[in-house]
């Protein structure tokens, strides 16, 4: 017991002994850290001029704790305002700057001069500087580097950033423009313009002579007509159009109103071409649906009687099937084309389907036999509102793809309305035309003689009855038609 309680005072002796060397050595350590971070602060002085927070970053990066580098720049001895001024007189020896924008550089994060500081350093340093020339000289070096207009380069001289006045700005324009020509000035920018962002020649005109630019509109106009010799303003069109589409989704309609906006300037020919070879699927929804098909939607024949029975037609279903409509097999008399130019006020349709259909491809061989006394009778093939059909009438949006001789175009008739709307999309004098309708996610496409003819956003709420027939004149000229061919596939959703 007694050799245990000798141990303690042994143990405390000890440490002690060497907290006191702790004490001792430690403090020595730190200290000779802080001279070591003054002296590598003096060394940073006696190179460059730095502000006190900027010769703390400086000791940090080279691995001084802040402590450590805050001690070295209070002790270096150095006068901040005299560093304002050395700095401000290495700017003023390498580049062309205004008071202002000097003083905003000293006192920016990367020089961390004060306020007071900066402004004391450029007002010593610029005293014998002729603000004027430092305007001429930067305006210069603009012309050199880009192609300004007057107007645009006297407001980018007296912008925030570079900050000269007013009236050092268009001294310097004046000197430093003397021998320019502005118009070649106007086509250099609008050839830098297109080949980093495709325009129209309306919009490239207004770019230029917007408030930013500056050109004046004779200016901006010759430097159009200069470049747009060897510029391909339907291929901006498309090259606008892939822009659109890379950052959303639209219909082709939607892209070539886009297009052909006020904003975008194109023309209807440039937004078409535009649209069409920006890449989208559209001329390629057969080959796209193709994959995408049921086996043929059965067709449950020809409807019954209806409710006006009107002359025969002959019809024929596939290509071996020949059927001879008649009074009794759903030839009927219904008001569905009531236009203004009274091209389509009658029609005889027949349906071809039990409805049950939403998404559909609906193909059919159409042959105008005749078209009397006037060619804009003629055939359509379509759809209508299933709940119409049934009821046997036609209050209901539909769309019908109609062809005459002169060439094809969409019928879309809008609910509650007495009359609807033809829109040409082909014209092709012709007497025989392959027709086809894809109807797929609101969307209806057209296809004439298998290519991509148009298309229009779909409201109609399905399902629906597909229908072809002949259409007459509100005189009663009409056509005869034959139909053969017919191909029903029901599309599946991808």
């Amino acid at each position: 017991m007694r050799s245990e309680q000798k141990k303690y005072p042994k143990l405390m002796i000890i440490f002690l002994f060497s907290l006191t060397l702790v004490m001792f050595f430690f403090p020595a350590a730190a200290r000779a850290e802080k001279e070591e971070a003054l002296q590598t602060a003096k060394d940073y002085l006696e190179t460059m001029p730095f502000s006190r927070s900027g010769l703390i970053s400086q000791l940090e990066f080279s691995g001084y704790s802040t402590e450590e580098a805050e001690y070295a720049a209070d002790n270096s001895g150095a006068d901040w305002n005299e560093m304002a001024v050395l700095s401000a007189r290495s700017y003023l020896d390498n580049s062309d700057y205004s008071e202002k924008g000097l003083i905003s550089l000293l006192e920016s994060s990367s020089e961390g001069f004060t306020h007071e500081q900066a402004v004391y350093g450029v007002s010593i340093a610029g005293k014998d500087v002729d603000w004027n020339e430092m305007a001429a000289r930067r305006a210069a070096f603009y012309l050199r580097s880009s192609a300004f207009s007057e107007k645009g380069l006297i407001k980018q001289l007296e912008s925030e950033r570079v900050g000269f006045t007013h009236e050092q700005a268009v001294y310097g324009v004046e000197v430093a423009g003397k021998d320019v020509n502005w118009d070649e000035m106007a086509a250099k920018r609008a050839q830098s313009i297109l080949e980093h962002s495709p325009m129209s020649e309306k919009g490239l005109i207004r770019q230029l002579e917007s408030e930013t630019l500056g050109f004046t509109h004779e200016q901006a106009v010759d430097a159009v007509v200069i470049i747009g010799e060897n510029v391909d303003w339907f291929e901006m069109a498309a090259q606008k159009a892939k822009s659109y589409l890379e950052v959303t989704t639209y219909k082709r309609s939607e892209l070539i109103e886009l297009l052909e906006s006020d904003a975008e300037g194109f023309t209807h020919e440039q937004a078409v071409y535009g649209a069409d070879n920006s890449g989208a699927s559209w001329g390629d929804m057969i080959t796209v649906l193709s994959e995408n098909l049921d086996n043929l939607f059965p067709i449950h024949g020809i409807e019954e009687n209806f409710m006006t029975p009107a002359q025969a037609l002959y019809t024929d279903i596939g290509p071996e099937t020949a059927i001879e409509t008649s009074t009794d097999f759903g030839v009927r008399n219904i008001s569905l084309f009531s236009n203004p130019d009274l091209i389509h006020d009658r029609s005889y349709v027949v349906r071809i389907n039990s409805g049950q259909l939403d998404n559909f491809m609906l193909t059919m061989d159409v042959t105008i036999k005749d078209a009397f006394p006037t060619a804009q009778a003629g055939c359509f093939i379509g759809y209508v509102n299933d709940l119409s059909a049934a009821l046997k009438h036609e209050e209901a949006a539909q769309i019908l793809l109609m062809a005459d001789k002169t060439g094809v175009g969409f019928y879309r008739k809008a609910d509650s309305e007495d009359s609807g709307i033809f829109t040409r999309i082909s014209v092709s004098e012709s007497e025989k035309y392959t027709l086809s309708i894809v109807r797929f996610t609101g969307q209806t496409y057209a296809y004439i003689d298998g290519a991509f003819a148009g298309q229009f956003t779909d409201v109609n709420e399905g399902p629906f009855q597909l229908v072809y027939g002949v259409s007459t004149l509100k005189e009663g000229d009409t056509a005869i038609c034959s139909f053969d061919n017919l191909s029903v596939r029901r599309v599946n959703m991808l």
